[in-house]
């Protein structure tokens, strides 16, 4: 197969300038070099254009039915229309080509029969086509065609003869292609093809591959309720920065006409019980709903940077988790105080993301990267979480009055487990960016078989192993082990090297009995290390793993239950 990613938009008239944006959307993202091609009804002859009663005037609803001879050296080609908005990484669209199968495009939405293609349902009906399966019927506003498969089956001669039959059909070419290959053809995952108006699903756009502007079009505003959503927005933001024949787009936007539109726009988006009050308002203006003006879709490749307070400090566990996500993808690394006062440039990069929260470094950073246009990308690392927001509240009430505005605008929020996801979400109600799960644990080698019996002819050895801090609950373990002849319990609070691996090594087990812990790494050098972890509940992304003792309970019990909990749960170890 080749690297190399081919693609058709029918390009007639006005529609050439939109075409151009389209093309431009899927060139910028795109990790494999793009070839774009360009149909105008002239490529066809004429004659044989009229020849079909169907034929109206426009090849934009014929150039699909002659893909095969138009290009007939390729295997291959993406179709799309001109109103298609490409948002993510256009490779990953072409690597689900499928050789079985002739075509592969994005189920119609709504399904038949509704009021958007009721016509077509009673059209099939009237004339006796038996549409098998309609929740297989397709758009092919977007799609993939296998060209050597409709070569082999003679498609285009079938398309020609149904067009021919009827001067009637009220979409010749997606009715023909549905009807012709219903049998040979397959659906595309809904992230891609999400259509603007589509009344049939709550999209997520922040998750979407490509948008198809359907009765929305960006460049025409005539009924009230057509705002200028986020997804609009975009759009202009691809028109005016496409460089195409080295001059970008300018298109005639009505500035006035846009400005209080947009104005409505945002008002709905930060009130949206408003859209609750009418079924209508609501399908008019459903784009409003958690949409963010950047996609979370990132494209294979891209070049990322990561700002992190205490960047290069051992002790600092989101600066090790930070490392290590970096690590992984190849990214670059910056500390948030350097680059908060103007070190490294975020618009050379595709995305950036900037660690922790409340401190005035991250707050400077975070505007710095808004500034720029680039996506932002936050992780908090269990900052959000009620436990800790009530660590000295007053404190992260007043610094939330500058964080929460930064965290509406980011591209998304990364999480390390499901119950982050939640203090997530309960922090920022409604106006929540979409929140990516990132497990930590694919970076560690963990040992569940060959652990150690500990010795009844000595004591049990704890570790515990972190900063002393009234959410790290040191002061609880040390209440539930005085007394407890059998046990030994060692605290280190800042060791590194060799030091560190020796008390690895004479421990039987770790104990974190922590209030909370975002993910808690020293659990995981533990698990790496064969060692038995006990933990609590205030650590929730350790439940369900082997090896990791979680205390159920320990949270809400008082200052006696929690000593009591770890006092029962440290006897189970011998």
């Amino acid at each position: 197969m080749t690297d190399e990613i081919h693609i058709a938009i029918p390009a007639v008239g006005e529609y050439r300038k939109w075409a151009e944006v389209c093309a431009a959307s899927a060139v910028h993202g795109s990790s494999l070099p793009v070839k774009v091609h360009y149909i105008d009804w002239s490529v066809i002859d004429r004659a044989r254009l009229e020849a079909l009663g169907s034929w109206h005037g426009s090849a934009i609803a014929f150039s699909r039915l002659y893909l095969a001879e138009l290009f007939p050296d390729l295997d291959w080609v993406i179709t799309c229309d001109a109103d298609v908005m490409f948002r993510g990484d256009v490779a990953e669209l072409w690597k689900l080509r499928d050789d079985s199968v002739s075509f592969i495009a994005r189920r119609d939405s709504p399904l038949p029969p509704s009021k958007y293609n009721q016509e077509q349902h009673d059209w099939y009906e009237a004339h006796g086509y038996r549409i098998k399966d309609w929740g297989r019927y397709f758009n092919d506003g977007l799609g993939l065609v296998n060209l050597r498969r409709w070569r082999e089956k003679d498609y285009q001669a079938e398309f020609e003869r149904l067009a021919k039959a009827h001067d009637d059909w009220p979409s010749p070419d997606m009715m023909i292609l549905n009807y012709v290959l219903q049998d040979d053809s397959k659906l595309l995952p809904a992230e891609w093809d999400c259509f603007s108006g589509d009344e049939n699903a709550d999209v997520d756009w922040s998750k979407s591959g490509a948008v198809h502007f359907v009765e929305d079009t960006p460049w025409r505003r005539s009924k009230i309720t057509h705002l200028a959503s986020d997804l609009v927005e975009e759009w202009w933001s691809t028109a005016e920065r496409c460089a195409i024949a080295g001059k970008g787009y300018h298109g005639c936007r009505n500035w006035l006409d846009w400005a209080w539109r947009r104005c409505v726009f945002l008002f709905l988006k930060r009130n949206q019980w408003i859209l609750g009050l009418n079924r209508k308002l609501w399908l008019h203006l459903r784009s409003t709903r958690g949409v963010n003006s950047r996609p979370a879709v990132r494209r294979a490749g891209a070049k990322v940077l990561h700002v992190v307070p205490g960047l290069w400090e051992h002790r600092n566990g989101i600066a090790v988790a930070a490392r290590l996500i970096a690590a992984d993808e190849g990214a670059d690394l910056v500390d948030a105080a350097d680059f908060a006062v103007g070190r490294g440039d975020p618009s050379q990069y595709e995305e950036v993301w900037v660690h922790s929260c409340w401190l005035p470094q991250v707050v400077r950073s975070c505007r710095r990267v808004l500034k720029s246009g680039v996506p932002l990308v936050r992780m908090v690392h269990a900052n959000l979480d009620p436990v800790r927001l009530a660590y000295h509240g007053w404190k992260k009430r007043l610094a939330g009055m500058s964080e929460r505005p930064l965290f509406e605008k980011s591209s998304r929020i990364v999480a390390t487990c499901e119950a982050e996801r939640g203090w997530i979400e309960k922090y920022l109600g409604r106006r929540c960016p979409q929140i990516e799960v990132l497990d930590l644990k694919r970076f560690f080698n963990f040992r569940h078989d060959g652990r150690a019996e500990i010795p009844s002819s000595r004591k049990l050895r704890l570790l515990y192993l972190g900063r002393r801090h009234p959410l790290k609950g040191i002061e609880l373990l040390e209440a539930a082990v005085a007394g407890m002849e059998n046990v030994e319990l060692r605290v280190e609070t800042s060791i590194q090297g060799e030091e560190k691996e020796r008390a690895w090594e004479w421990c039987d087990a770790l104990v974190l009995p922590t209030l909370s812990e975002n993910f808690g790494l020293v659990v995981a050098e533990a698990l790496e290390r064969g060692k038995r972890v006990v933990t609590t509940d205030g650590a929730p992304a350790w439940r369900g793993e082997e090896g990791v003792k979680v205390i159920e309970g320990f949270l809400a019990a008082p200052r006696k239950g929690r000593i009591d909990l770890l006092r029962t749960a440290i006897q189970s170890l011998t």
